[in-house]
């Protein structure tokens, strides 16, 4: 039988603005996301019938968005056929690096090959946007701009950052987003222009503007997410000025050119217990 293994990149979001809440009860959004050199890896197989088996415990059933999308792609094609996903988990879980995405947007271009179903570009990207916010994003990588609730995306040159410096502290928060965001009201809501002069310079000429890298969550994250202000203390103590959160957190990020500089962050941090990650942005994934 086929098979198939590929690796579904985490992302982070350089910029997110929340624009107001949507008749549909979805929030808009404008936000820049940027995949980066952490990955979940996922084998697949043509099988009879759809199997999960995942190396978290409490992913490894048919609530993975990774399953749900298969079941999905299955239902709207008629098709008889199944698969076997597998999922070796790196990128950390609920930590607003959209892990879960990309491994949905991997699982459906993999059905898409395998089952030899001939959906464009275009179908994918209907399919992924009913799946998950993020997931269409991720049917392209690199940078990009997304905008609605996430379903639409606009491709940026990549960033001229060459290093990217990421804490991503583990929680126990159940329901992690939806939490975050049913804390959002009219005082976060923006205009979406930092976002949109963030972008305006990437395309220029791939620099990122820090002063203008906001995220909306960053007025609730510090507050919800038990230690996240220790954290963010040890990365000042480090020697780290500008410190972003990613998503809805807590994942914590830094972005710069100077590796021995990010390899003393490292080690300081290590000595307090802390795991730290120097990685590199990853450029477009659509042609993979």
């Amino acid at each position: 039988m086929p098979t198939l293994t590929t690796k579904a990149y985490a992302k982070l979001n350089l910029s997110l603005e929340i624009l107001g809440k949507r008749e549909d009860g979805f929030h808009e959004i404008r936000s820049i996301l940027q995949t980066i050199d952490l990955w979940d890896v996922v084998s697949f197989g043509i099988s009879d019938s759809i199997n999960i088996a995942c190396d978290i415990p409490e992913l490894n059933d048919q609530t993975n968005i990774a399953y749900k999308t298969v079941a999905r792609v299955k239902q709207l094609c008629q098709s008889e056929l199944g698969i076997n996903i597998r999922i070796n988990k790196e990128i950390p879980i609920a930590g607003g690096l959209g892990g879960g995405s990309s491994d949905a947007a991997v699982s459906l271009r993999a059905v898409n090959k395998l089952w030899e179903l001939g959906l464009s570009q275009s179908q994918l990207e209907l399919v992924a946007g009913e799946i998950g916010t993020d997931v269409p994003f991720f049917l392209y990588g690199g940078t990009c701009v997304v905008s609605g609730k996430g379903e639409q995306v606009t491709q940026l040159p990549g960033i001229n950052a060459q290093y990217i410096f990421l804490v991503s502290p583990e929680h126990k928060l159940s329901r992690k987003t939806p939490l975050l965001y049913e804390n959002i009201n009219e005082k976060h809501f923006s205009s979406g222009n930092s976002v949109t002069e963030t972008a305006l310079r990437i395309s220029e000429d791939g620099t990122l503007r820090e002063d203008t890298m906001v995220n909306t969550f960053e007025a609730l994250a510090f507050d919800i997410f038990p230690d996240l202000v220790e954290y963010k203390n040890a990365m000042k103590q480090a020697g780290i000025t500008k410190i972003h959160l990613s998503g809805t957190g807590p994942a914590l990020f830094s972005i710069g050119t100077d590796w021995e500089r990010m390899s003393r962050w490292k080690k300081f941090l290590q000595n307090k217990g802390i795991i730290a990650r120097i990685l590199k942005p990853i450029s477009n994934l659509s042609k993979c």
